[in-house]
């Protein structure tokens, strides 16, 4: 215990100045923090792939912190274009009460700041988690970008269904099945596991050995597979609620629901395996 506060108290004796500024955005914010940690812990998020973040975040300081320690450190002015936008946008949103905008000042000052006090060479080395980082904070309404994918799976199972000699219909992004009604949320189009995929791709294509062209490959992996299974989940849905009715039906859409992007992940995980490239021998003793 008292090397863990020996250890605490030299970090915050050797960046005073850092550690002020992270506590002030923590104090900016703190009002939205809960509201990000519920989005970030909920399977049914939009945002719900924070906690691979936090894995990847772990590796990437291990990797790399060794480096940026010796990197020197230049402040550049050029920080201040991000700044100025970040403080005004953040003024704007707290003044009209918009959470979004509140929420996208962050992103300019993160970037902003780390621009101001460290440089471009430290930005450069940092822009993937910066990136990834930015991407989790819950800013945009993508339940409201969902609605027209809403509508054309609806249309695409009701086809499919018909196809297989099950008559239904869609309106919107209803689907009637004889006297049953399944509705097509927002989460049921693919955008949540496919926000999830694409972050997962980018984590292993990160780590892994891979051509450039086979990152486009994976990329679109995870596209069609978001996509496929959750019209699989529906199917699947659609006729639990034919032969059983809607009893039980919304416990049952969920565990398929996390079956199938269980799955996909497996999918995913074993083409990028199987994609690598293997290491040179230079990089295998370097690795040890």
């Amino acid at each position: 215990m008292s090397s863990l506060i020996q250890k605490s108290y030299s970090i915050i004796k050797k960046y005073p100045f850092d550690i002020l500024i992270f506590l002030t955005l923590i104090l900016m914010y703190l009002s939205y923090l809960p509201n990000w940690f519920k989005k970030w812990t909920d399977f049914d998020s939009f945002y719900s792939f924070f906690p691979f973040l936090i894995l990847f975040f772990y590796h990437f300081y291990k990797e790399n912190n060794e480096k940026i320690q010796n990197m020197l450190t230049k402040s550049s002015k050029l920080g201040w274009i991000f700044l100025i936008p970040a403080i005004l946008t953040y003024y704007a949103g707290t003044i009209t009460d918009i959470a979004y905008l509140v929420c996208g000042s962050l992103i300019l000052l993160i970037f902003g700041g780390v621009l101001f006090l460290y440089g471009k060479r430290i930005l450069n080395e940092l822009m993937p988690v910066l990136i990834l980082f930015s991407i989790s904070i819950p800013v945009l309404p993508i339940d409201r970008l969902a609605a027209p994918l809403q509508i054309l799976i609806a249309e695409v199972i009701t086809g499919l269904l018909n196809f297989m000699n099950v008559e239904s219909h869609n309106l919107g992004c209803n689907i009637y099945i004889g006297n049953h009604l399944l509705t097509v949320e927002a989460g049921c189009t693919g955008v949540k596991s496919l926000s999830s995929l694409l972050i997962i791709s980018i984590i292993l294509i990160y780590f892994k050995k891979v051509k450039n062209i086979v990152k486009i490959g994976i990329f679109a992996l995870a596209f069609i597979l978001s996509v496929l299974a959750n019209i699989t989940r529906i199917m699947i849905t659609n006729f639990y609620i034919i032969y059983n009715g809607t009893e039980g039906a919304d416990a049952f859409h969920y565990n398929v629901g996390f079956a199938v992007f269980v799955l996909s992940l497996i999918i995913l995980f074993i083409t990028v395996e199987l994609l690598e490239e293997e290491k040179s021998e230079s990089e295998l003793i370097e690795q040890e």
